[in-house]
């Protein structure tokens, strides 16, 4: 598998950090050439100081405004003249509360990242792909858009809609020989995760021996690390998962069992 990925061109959106920032080091640890796209431009450039200047792309755009999504496509397509491989994967948590207790700012903001740009993402990468009559897009859903867990109800809604709008676009794209799936990762060790539990009132220790409490529960009694996952995305990207697409493919260290 790790020779398919040389010279491959790939997009990562959320690439500055968690489970983008792990899949982009694989693939340019495999010889891809990676576009990252991140509202972050600090972490960026952080970023870009651990890869040849060859290998990766760096560009600071917000997934929620489509002009922006049109840069990142446009930028690549400039560079490298073609996509083979994206993994949309930006999105948020947001505040942990219950339903009735988010604010429509709160909903605007989870459902506006983790489902508009998504659909965004789609719509200015797909007909790329579908020029090229080839490609490979991997949606990052969650675990919780499959199953009800307490305080997570918008994020798991937009969760639920990015799994739905992965299997539609697959459906549609499918006769293009352009490959939609989604994965749906249990809680993973990642700094969005752990930020969202560093509410007023509680110190970053207590925060971290609550996260830490709660991930050794699973059955593997192990956290999911962003390593994990970007393994999973990597081999639904590639070659060997050519006849997989519209499918859910879950990791979360046996939760759901």
């Amino acid at each position: 598998m790790a020779e398919w990925f040389d010279q491959k061109i790939a997009i990562v959106t959320g690439a500055a950090s968690g489970i983008g920032r792990a899949v982009a080091s694989e693939l340019v640890a495999l010889g891809s050439r990676v576009t990252l796209v991140d509202r972050n431009a600090e972490a960026l450039d952080h970023l870009k100081e651990e890869f040849s200047s060859d290998s990766v792309l760096p560009v600071v755009a917000d997934v929620t405004v489509a002009r922006d999504v049109e840069m990142y496509v446009a930028k690549t397509l400039d560079r490298w003249d073609r996509i083979d491989l994206f993994h949309n994967n930006a999105g948020i948590l947001g505040p942990l509360r219950k339903l009735i207790e988010h604010s429509t700012e709160e909903y605007r903001a989870i459902f506006d990242t983790n489902v508009l740009g998504v659909l965004l993402g789609l719509q200015h990468v797909a007909p790329v792909m579908i020029k090229q009559a080839e490609g490979s897009i991997v949606n990052t859903g969650s675990v919780v858009g499959l199953r009800t867990v307490p305080e997570n109800g918008l994020y798991g809604a937009s969760k639920a809609a990015v799994l739905r709008l992965t299997q539609q676009a697959a459906v549609e794209l499918g006769p293009h020989n352009v490959r939609v799936n989604a994965i749906a990762p249990g809680s993973t060790d990642t700094p969005m995760f752990r930020n969202a539990f560093r509410v007023e009132g509680r110190s970053t220790r207590e925060a971290d021996e609550l996260v830490d409490g709660m991930l050794s529960t699973r059955p593997l009694r192990r956290a999911i690390q962003a390593a994990d996952v970007a393994q999973l995305v990597l081999w639904l990207l590639g070659s060997e998962s050519k006849m997989i697409t519209g499918t859910i493919s879950v990791i979360d260290g046996g939760v759901s069992a």
